[in-house]
């Protein structure tokens, strides 16, 4: 059965390392995997769900460019 409380998204913003941690299960052991220079995706290697999501130098990332966002 599942625990609710470990489905619980949260999310936590850094000021100083310009970091947005998004986690959708709290608490779980996790592997990061970069994606990008700027994206890491956090999964739990034994149930091979992904736990969250973690984005570098968000501040960049959300500027708008000719093209759209980053």
């Amino acid at each position: 059965m599942n625990n609710p409380s470990k489905n619980t998204s949260t999310y936590n913003y850094n000021a100083t390392s310009d970091t947005l941690s998004i986690s959708f299960r709290s608490g779980e052991l996790a592997t990061g995997i970069e994606l990008t220079d700027y994206i890491l995706l956090r999964v739990n290697k034994q149930s091979q769900q992904v736990v969250g999501i973690t984005l570098l130098d968000y501040s960049v990332l959300v500027q708008p460019t000719e093209l759209g966002s980053h």
